[in-house]
């Protein structure tokens, strides 16, 4: 941010002006009033700056999904879905957005208003979390379509589980939520560890989201037949059964502030590693997410 040395005529007053109607002096006045005028240009090109950037990665994305003949892990309908489900989602902060800069516009041609600055800054920080939202989208967008094919390698599910809490236990601790540990010995699988670890701090997430007064979370590792399972339990408020089949669509919710896209990532992994996923909900009483490792 730059600023300008006043000329001393404009910040000290003559003697025969009356100051009793006016916090400001004319010239502090017109002085401030066009700094305003500055700092909403500067903030404006920022925001197209944003923008353009992320409609340039959508476009490099949809490029390369064309030159490819859309891509191997979906569909064309299921990449039709989820182009539609993008804009969608991004319109909504786009327009949030408009309405905002409107506001502000306004409150700059109103002196009123803006007084004290207060005002000023709470639009330029609403502006600020619907951009942020927006790079969210894209990101969690991004990361979706971009999953690489797993690089398996034996695996113990016990450490790899132990090491997510070691990471997570901190923040649910201050979250108020209590941690539980199941661990049983189990047969080493074949998988990513890396694509492991980011669905289950997906699913550790989404815990965290479903207990926002506290609450109990579980993991546990099991062997079950021919598989290794490993549950995520939370004590929050459950999903509706009209939902339980659609929470693995991508950017579907029950989140106010969610993509939608975490368990449709965690679900891609699984069927990557030719695993299982299953959902199992009481409202009321909590939800348990069960992955299945194929042991081989």
């Amino acid at each position: 941010m730059v600023y300008e040395i006043a000329e001393k005529e404009d910040v000290i007053p003559h003697e025969s002006e009356d100051h009793s109607t006016s916090s400001l002096f004319p010239a502090q006045r017109v002085r401030l009033h066009a700094r305003k005028r500055q700092m909403i240009a500067l903030w404006r090109l920022w925001l197209i700056f944003e923008l353009l950037t992320i409609i340039a990665a959508i476009a490099v994305f949809l490029f390369l999904l064309r030159r490819r003949g859309g891509l191997k892990i979906e569909p064309r309908g299921r990449v039709k879905m989820l182009i539609r489900g993008l804009a969608h989602e991004i319109r909504n902060p786009l327009n949030s957005l408009n309405a905002h800069l409107q506001l502000l516009q306004e409150d700059i041609a109103s002196d009123e208003r803006l007084k004290d600055g207060r005002e000023y800054l709470v639009r330029i920080e609403k502006i600020r979390d619907e951009v942020q939202r927006l790079n969210r989208i894209l990101n969690d967008f991004l990361r979706y379509m971009r999953l690489p094919d797993p690089k398996l390698a034996p695996t113990d599910m016990r450490s790899l589980v132990e090491e997510v809490l070691d990471f997570i236990e901190p923040e649910s601790r201050r979250l108020g939520i209590e941690v539980r540990r199941e661990v049983e010995p189990v047969p080493q699988v074949m998988a990513d560890s890396a694509q492991i670890k980011q669905a289950l701090l997906n699913l550790i997430l989404n815990a965290h989201d479903a207990m926002p007064k506290g609450g109990r979370m579980t993991l546990s590792v099991k062997p079950e037949g021919r598989f290794v399972r490993v549950d995520v339990s939370d004590t929050g408020a459950g999903i509706p059964p009209q939902m339980i089949e659609k929470v693995f669509e991508p950017f579907y919710s029950t989140k106010s502030e969610g993509t939608g896209l975490g368990l449709s990532m965690v679900k891609q992994i699984m069927d990557n590693h030719s695993g299982k996923i299953k959902v199992k909900s009481e409202e009321g009483k909590g939800t348990t997410v069960s992955l299945f490792f194929p042991v081989r």
